[in-house]
């Protein structure tokens, strides 16, 4: 990634304080999404074009890099509108630390199965509750990581027709 985003190496980590990997301050926020825009930007005019092994390879390429985490983990963790609400983990990241050390968490992250939901029921009309069910924050970043990678080659499809 480049001069993107400042990582010490095992040598050089601290030991004793558990620091992250990932500086969050350091990281130059306009060329992580810029990077990731423009595969997804290539994706989508790969589908257009019907070049589907294209597709395929620029897709794995995305769900690799570090930037989708870092794009991901930023969106969830400090503009999203429910950045604050807790999966069934209770776990909350409000941080740079903390929102380093879920995205270092993640990238060595191999997720076999999915960690269960909190169930929380929303109020409707004549006193009836809809159930909701709230994915654990990694879940979220994992769930925004694949949503990245598979928006652009649907959008490609079904924009016409929008």
């Amino acid at each position: 990634m480049g001069n993107t985003v400042r990582t010490v190496g095992p040598s050089q980590a601290p030991k004793d304080r558990g620091a992250p990997a990932t500086e969050w301050f350091q990281i130059d926020w306009t060329t992580v999404e810029r990077r990731v825009q423009n595969l997804r930007f290539r994706i989508f005019r790969a589908a257009k074009e019907q070049r589907w092994k294209h597709v395929r390879n620029l897709t794995k390429r995305l769900l690799r890099r570090d930037a989708t985490m870092l794009v991901s983990g930023r969106r969830l963790t400090q503009v999203n509108q429910g950045r604050q609400t807790p999966g069934i983990d209770g776990e909350r990241v409000t941080t740079p630390e903390e929102r380093a050390k879920l995205v270092d968490d993640l990238r060595q992250y191999q997720p076999w199965r999915a960690a269960p939901v909190r169930r929380v029921y929303s109020p409707k009309t004549k006193g009836k509750h809809r159930p909701l069910g709230i994915p654990t924050l990694r879940e979220r970043v994992l769930h925004m990581v694949v949503k990245n990678a598979l928006e652009p080659r649907f959008e490609a499809e079904f924009e016409a027709q929008s």
